[in-house]
């Protein structure tokens, strides 16, 4: 690039650019959940977006229950999602029905520019085609730290990630969950998520014959 701009934290890394669009706070919301059954654990989004806008969910909770989240997507392949299809829905459930109730917060990410405000001071930044791909009035999103959780012989892992200074919250990977279910699915539960560690459990973790592979969990450092 010969014109830009770009602004790098101590370890060089680039955090703010003319060319990637940040994360913005959508929408958040908070799930009271008994069991995991379809009859509980679901949100319905007030401002629904749509794949093109690449939605990300986001969970957090002080349970010490297992919880997933996913968007309601009746496909067996992330290619087959329709893109001008509204995401109306989120779902958050958990490991098993225990009749205990815990809450589960929840949000909504998208790369939407952020609407008009009163704001009057700033900084935005625009790309070559003058969409703006960051607004410093936007509620702002970090992402803390990328772990990869594959199978293994215990269900449950602890896993060591950055330190958050605000909420942690964490985004799992979909894939279909089983051969003989249809639907997109969750595949990773959390036991319990504090500021620099996640115990986690992966869905068929010791199905041989299934061998899921490797998912990318998100951890995220929302300041709400």
């Amino acid at each position: 690039m010969t014109f830009g701009f770009k602004a790098r934290g101590d370890g060089g890394v680039v955090q703010i650019d003319d060319t990637w669009a940040t994360f913005r706070l959508r929408e958040k919301g908070s799930l009271s959940i008994t069991s995991n059954l379809n009859s509980t654990g679901y949100a319905t989004l007030a401002s629904p977006p749509v794949p093109r806008v690449a939605p990300l969910f986001a969970v957090y909770t002080t349970a010490q229950w297992m919880v997933a989240h996913t968007p309601a997507c009746n496909v067996t392949n992330l290619g087959d999602i329709d893109l001008d299809e509204p995401i109306t829905e989120l779902r958050v459930c958990k490991w098993s029905g225990s009749g205990t109730a815990h809450s589960v917060n929840w949000i909504c990410l998208d790369a939407a520019p952020v609407a008009a405000t009163s704001d009057t001071h700033g900084m935005r930044v625009k790309d070559a085609a003058g969409n703006v791909v960051f607004d410093s009035r936007q509620k702002l999103v970090l992402l803390r730290d990328v772990l990869m959780v594959g199978t293994s012989a215990s269900s449950i892992r602890t896993f060591s990630h950055a330190t958050c200074r605000g909420t942690p919250y964490y985004a799992s990977g979909l894939r279909q969950a089983y051969t003989g279910v249809p639907g997109i699915e969750p595949v990773l539960y959390t036991k319990s998520l504090s500021a620099s560690s996640v115990e986690v459990a992966m869905l068929g973790f010791n199905q041989t014959a299934w061998e899921p592979a490797q998912v990318p969990l998100l951890v995220l450092d929302v300041f709400d």
